[in-house]
């Protein structure tokens, strides 16, 4: 008999084998037991391409952590039919001993046989209180340069281990909103709150232009260094090629206080 299939040894909660040898076990309860595993694997430096598992209850959230470990083959004592649908979908081998409808546990509500594995993956790290990071709130926050209104009431929530893409058109404030953020500007008005409070953690990001330097140039200045000493109707030229690269209204900003997309326009003006 495979040793997968096996009764657990005393006081196990869950144990896991690869090619019929034990190489990981817990005594732990809920899902902590599937991310120690993950976390053992992860630090084995290992790759294990036959993995199976023998686990004391699976409800839906179990199965997906498992099927995440990539194991092919599971016995569980207790399963859920939501866990034994997730594990046949995606052609897991299943063995259980007593077949129930739910398990009791607000796991099973909170997640959805729809969900992807990573979706699902990141829901239950943070109900686990295993995602790294910190909340952010932004609360009806205005900015301006001069007259130009940048942010018009914004407001953001992110829960701690949360990821987001920023899109948009150039200048339209992705940058700036970064900037107040971090704290390199200040709104007009709202507010920032990091784990609650207004108190700015160390909070750092990757430049998009890592060698950029603050040197005080306009991007009228930054432009009109591309022409030749001898050019007649300097500023004539200089408009047409901001013009051409849709960046004329950019011609008096400061270079370096421009957007990344808005560097490239004048870039662009060469």
């Amino acid at each position: 008999m495979h040793t997968y299939l096996s009764s657990l040894s005393q006081g196990c909660s869950l144990e896991l084998f690869n090619d019929g040898d034990l190489i990981f076990h817990s005594r732990g309860k809920w899902l902590h037991p599937l991310f120690e595993a993950e976390n053992f694997i992860r630090k084995s430096g290992r790759q294990y391409d036959n993995l199976t598992l023998h686990d004391s209850i699976s409800g839906l959230a179990a199965a997906f952590l498992t099927i995440r470990l990539s194991v092919r083959a599971v016995n569980v004592d207790m399963i859920s039919s939501l866990a034994l649908e997730l594990y046949r979908n995606y052609d897991v081998e299943v063995h259980y001993t007593k077949l129930v409808d739910r398990i009791k546990c607000i796991t099973e509500t909170m997640i959805r046989p729809s969900m992807t594995l990573d979706e699902a993956y990141r829901l239950l790290r943070k109900k686990a209180d295993l995602t790294s990071g910190i909340s952010l709130k932004i609360e009806n926050l205005d900015f301006s340069y001069g007259s130009k209104k940048i942010l018009d009431g914004f407001s953001l929530y992110l829960e701690k281990g949360d990821a987001m893409i920023l899109e948009g058109d150039n200048g339209c404030g992705k940058t700036t909103l970064l900037r107040l953020i971090l704290g390199l500007e200040k709104p007009a008005a709202g507010r920032i709150l990091y784990d609650g409070k207004e108190e700015r953690p160390p909070v750092g990001y990757i430049k998009q232009f890592s060698d950029k330097q603050d040197f005080p140039f306009t991007s009228r200045e930054v432009v009109a260094l591309s022409l030749p000493d001898d050019t007649q109707d300097r500023e004539g030229e200089i408009e047409v090629a901001l013009r051409r690269c849709g960046a004329y209204h950019l011609i008096d900003r400061q270079f370096f206080s421009l957007s990344g997309g808005e560097m490239a326009k004048v870039n662009s003006a060469f």
